[in-house]
């Protein structure tokens, strides 16, 4: 049996799509909706419109990322006072 439509998709365009404010924003600029039957975007043609979704892409990355650390050095320096 074949894959299923948003399945091509997502196979297509990779796995490494990121929720971005109830959006699912993959790598390459394609984008779909959060709801499984809703609607798959292709990358944009336009340039300016594919920067913007790399951004968005990009730049949800970097918060996570920044928000990890965060987390991270908030519990290291919570169990340092602990062992002191």
């Amino acid at each position: 049996m074949g894959l299923g439509i948003g399945e091509e998709f997502h196979k297509r365009h990779g796995a490494d799509c990121i929720n971005c404010h109830g959006q699912l924003i993959y790598s390459d600029g394609a984008s779909r909706d959060r709801d499984l039957m809703g609607a798959l975007f292709e990358p944009p043609r336009d340039p300016h419109e594919l920067y913007t979704l790399q951004f968005r892409y990009r730049e949800e990355l970097l918060r996570r990322v920044i928000q990890d650390f965060t987390d991270i050095k908030q519990r290291l320096q919570s169990s340092a006072r602990a062992n002191k």
